[in-house]
């Protein structure tokens, strides 16, 4: 059992942490995480709607007009390193393979880094940042493709990655050149500023981005987003761009053996951030109409613009439609003057357009408690989520769940989540076709126009477990429930099918050359 010493408590106090949930995720991470129990897969329209053409077009036109009198801001969670992206080539550094006849030989033992390292360097001048390395490497007398030539690649490595050079393996992921154009590369910042305009311009050609940093790069990334609008050459759009942090107060206790909490050399306890659910308050303080919201890493090139941004408002138009017909029901509820037949059509729409299913004997109840339950089910925050067929990539997938009262609704799930051992939820989980990419439009005000509290939406008991070291000694961390995982697991959801051109995440520097 934890017991807080008042060092603790100052500790905690001073980053806004309250002491009983630093109480509370000790005994999480001590008992564990009870699994999801999965109902079945999303499929065709049994939790995948799936829009025609001409369905496509028609809503697509109807946000284009929406958007001009909305407040509508994309919401990019940009706080994660590029380490993850150059871990490969790191490690070749750090183990002394700088040579391609070392890289050949430990990639014929099987070693996947030198593999990923090899392929790097074969194709090294198609990345965009191949100009800004050879610039940087040639100011201090280095020949960067003499060297590639003759095999040789501890300079070539250092400059890439230190911060002996461009220092990319501490860098935010989002100040990496992503994608190379005839005028210069762009970053994925970049890239996601100049795809915002393609859906987003209101009536006053106003473009609203927030993005969210670590706090080690804020620096770094506002003086970056000073001067990417005028690199864009986007003179006709007025930029209205925000950056937060992810809250310290939201950190969370690490668990080492015995049961204690981790903790420093001066016996101070050791705090590590919590996930990306723990952005619920940076979303949660953007007080929009309409949030977009996609990740730092999952940007296209100028090629593909087009479809996504067509796509995104597809997505936002299905919102706005879908949220006048909600708040058209949530009225009619809220007056408690409806008899029984308009409240079965309510009932039917939650059913078949909210993909909310009551529980068995909900039909027994008196109207009265029918209409107060399903107001409350109604009255909340309502996503939009893109889904495309599975690529085979690591992360979320749709299905459906049965909550402790009964009703059946739509959830994004992680494979932690899962128990895996359990052979019927493995098969459940197995054979879903459908992947989240982590394309989702949200609605964040209720039918009266006021912001939800989003915290009041959220599953705190559905976080994970992940198992770390510090300084060599193994403990547990306990991640907040996932932005789009259980932060979000008492909104509204509707999944749409998307196609999968739109998905393309970077999590190693050989995505980057993914066509």
């Amino acid at each position: 059992m934890l017991i807080l010493e008042k060092k603790d408590i100052d500790q905690l106090k001073s980053i806004g942490k309250p002491p009983d949930t630093a109480e509370w995720e000790m005994m999480l991470l001590a008992g564990g995480v009870a699994p999801i129990e999965l109902e079945r897969c999303c499929s065709y329209y049994d939790g995948i709607t799936v829009l025609s053409p001409d369905q496509e077009a028609a809503i697509a036109g109807s946000f284009e007009q929406a958007v001009l009198s909305r407040h509508a801001v994309k919401f990019v969670a940009a706080s994660g390193a590029a380490s993850r992206m150059f871990k490969s080539p790191f490690k070749c550094l750090q183990q002394g393979w700088v040579t391609k006849d070392l890289l050949v030989e430990k990639s014929r033992q099987g070693n996947e880094d030198s593999v990923a390292c090899f392929k790097m360097f074969q194709n090294l001048s198609a990345f965009a940042f191949f100009p800004a390395l050879k610039t940087l490497m040639a100011s201090k007398g280095l020949d960067l493709e003499s060297l590639v030539d003759n095999g040789k690649y501890q300079d070539i490595l250092e400059n890439l990655l230190t911060d002996r050079g461009l220092g990319y393996s501490t860098l935010p992921k989002g100040l990496i050149p992503f994608h190379a154009y005839p005028d210069g590369a762009r970053t994925a910042i970049e890239e996601h500023l100049f795809e915002s305009t393609g859906y987003l311009k209101d009536q006053n050609n106003s473009v609203r981005i927030h993005f969210t940093v670590s706090p080690d790069n804020l620096d770094k990334v506002r003086e970056h987003l000073r001067a990417a609008p005028g690199r864009l050459q986007l003179s006709n759009t007025d930029f209205d761009i925000t950056v937060s942090v992810q809250s310290q107060s939201t950190d969370s206790l690490v668990l080492e053996q015995e049961h204690q909490p981790l903790r420093d050399t001066e016996g101070r306890l050791i705090l590590y951030p919590s996930g990306h659910g723990a952005l619920l308050e940076n979303l949660d303080s953007l007080k929009g109409d309409i949030v977009f919201i996609r990740t730092i890493d999952n940007i296209l090139p100028y090629s593909h613009q087009e479809t996504v941004c067509f796509h995104k408002r597809v997505l936002g138009g299905y919102l706005v439609s879908l949220q006048d017909e909600l708040f058209s029901s949530l009225r009619v509820l809220s007056s408690g003057n409806l008899d029984e037949p308009e409240f079965q059509q309510i009932k039917q729409f939650s059913e078949t357009r909210m993909n909310l299913r009551s529980p068995a004997g909900f039909d027994q109840r008196s109207l009265e408690e029918r209409v107060q339950t399903l107001f409350h089910r109604l009255n909340a925050p309502l996503r939009i989520c893109g889904m495309v067929r599975d690529p085979g990539y690591p992360g979320g997938r749709p299905f459906w769940i049965r909550d402790e009262g009964g009703w059946e609704s739509l959830q994004i799930v992680e494979s932690a989540q899962v128990d895996m051992g359990n052979n019927e939820q493995n098969d459940i989980w197995n054979s879903c076709e459908f992947f989240n990419p982590a394309d989702i439009v949200c609605g964040v005000r209720d039918f009266r126009g006021q912001p939800f509290e989003l915290a009041k939406f959220s599953n705190p008991g559905l976080g994970f477990i992940s198992d770390k070291t510090y300084n060599g000694r193994p403990c547990r961390v306990l991640e907040r429930p996932g932005l789009w995982n259980g932060s979000m697991a008492c909104w509204n959801t509707v999944f749409i099918e998307v196609p999968s051109i739109t998905l393309r995440p970077v999590k190693t520097v050989l995505d980057l050359l993914d066509k």
